[in-house]
């Protein structure tokens, strides 16, 4: 691993010798990077900003609260989430987490 990026080290380990085992975060290996959170207020489209369909998670609202949504989840009164190389469709209410990272790969 790279002497350059950004580490975190969980607590009680150094930050400067700790291993990968001993770290909560490091830039060096290849984790999901976080573009944007989008809230789609009423149900349909928003443009992502991507020229690619992103890898994303998705957060629905259940009871009093919210709940991590999965593929093919459908709500009753609305769609699945999904995603092309420029929208994003949900259903109304919906949190998506969008990734930097292509859906593809």
């Amino acid at each position: 691993m790279s002497n350059l990026g950004i580490k975190a080290s969980k607590r009680g380990a150094d930050v400067k010798t700790a291993t990968d085992k001993d770290l909560s975060f490091t830039s060096g290996l290849n984790t999901l990077k976080v573009y944007r959170v989008i809230h789609m207020g009423a149900s349909g489209k928003e443009a992502h900003g991507l020229d690619y369909p992103p890898t994303f998670d998705f957060m629905l609202p259940y009871e009093d609260g919210y709940q991590v949504g999965t593929a093919g989840y459908y709500l009753g009164y609305g769609s699945v989430v999904e995603v092309d190389n420029t929208y994003v469709y949900a259903p109304k209410d919906t949190y998506i987490i969008l990734y930097i990272d292509p859906l593809d790969e």
